[in-house]
């Protein structure tokens, strides 16, 4: 897939549609004041919710990620931001709380994202010396997920087709992509610690457009039909039950894998650091830091 057919595909289309407009927006609201370009990069932990992992924000599973972004602030209450993210998604019928460890699956997958969000400040007074936000904005992410074999490699469950994806026999289960996309919405806090230092505490939900970053979804397929197809490999690593202790030594076809009414999301919390790289100050007189030395000025 090259990147013009994935611009025109619909959801993408209409993200990248919704920002251009929300450009547009923000730069007819800045004609006439000044602006700020920033640098900086963001460390923090990324998890999932979806079938091996049904809480929407909890701390278990979360891997870390880390990123470097931009943000162009067009006055002291609009910016847009760009965003190059690496983190790690995870989850596993295992887990102390898992509600089908009889399932007896797991998943690893790295994700890279690439985010384009618009911020608006709730408020920016030159007398506080922090900003409460709320951003919105799309992402494509590649995804590519495996589960460890008994030897503790990596066996990557994309080209298994573990529930029949891309089989004559199912129609309706297309063949999975490595690269999606997705909206997500959040909040933080930005402190002004010194006159050029910022720094952001972050939480951004993002919404995808699929239900296989964990690779289940529907239903068992056929094991015959999936033997002569992908091999042995496939029917192992479609069903695991039979591997935990008591587990059903059957291979369970057609009955239910996933849940495929709902697609699967992420979250990332982070700490996000920024300095300017092009600063031209925004209009506020007398601007209040966290720090600052004896004698120095609280305006630039």
């Amino acid at each position: 897939m090259n990147i013009r057919d994935l611009l025109h595909r619909p959801p993408v289309a209409r993200i990248f549609k919704i920002l251009n407009r929300s450009v547009f927006f923000l730069m007819c609201t800045s004609a006439v004041q000044a602006q700020m370009l920033f640098g900086g990069f963001m460390v923090g932990g990324a998890n999932y919710q979806g079938e091996l992992q049904d809480k929407y924000f909890t701390l278990r599973g979360v891997s870390t990620a880390v990123g470097v972004s931009s943000l162009y602030a067009f006055n002291d209450r609009f910016s847009i931001s760009g965003e190059f993210l690496r983190g790690t998604l995870t989850g596993s019928d295992a887990s102390p709380d898992g509600r089908n460890r009889a399932r007896n699956l797991h998943f690893v997958t790295r994700l890279y994202e690439l985010s384009f969000a618009g911020r608006i400040n709730v408020f920016n007074s030159p007398e506080i010396p922090f900003i409460p936000y709320v951003l919105g904005g799309g992402s494509v992410f590649h995804i590519d997920p495996f589960t460890p074999d008994a030897a503790g490699g990596k066996v990557y469950l994309f080209p298994l087709s573990t529930e029949g994806q891309g089989l004559n026999e199912y129609p309706d289960r297309p063949l999975n992509k490595r690269v999606n996309v997705a909206l997500f919405g959040g909040g933080g806090i930005e402190f002004r610690v010194t006159k050029k230092l910022r720094v952001d505490f972050e939480v951004a939900f993002r919404k995808s457009f699929t239900d296989y970053i964990d690779d289940v979804s529907t239903t068992y397929p056929n094991p015959n039909l999936l033997y002569a197809a992908h091999g042995p490999q496939a029917v192992q690593y479609s069903f695991r039950g039979d591997e935990v202790s008591g587990g059903d030594p059957v291979f369970p076809a057609g009955d239910q894998r996933g849940n495929p009414g709902t697609d699967d999301w992420f979250h990332v919390v982070s700490i996000r650091f920024r300095y300017p790289i092009f600063d031209r100050a925004l209009e506020m007189d007398f601007p209040r830091y966290l720090f600052r030395k004896r004698g120095w000025p609280y305006h630039n």
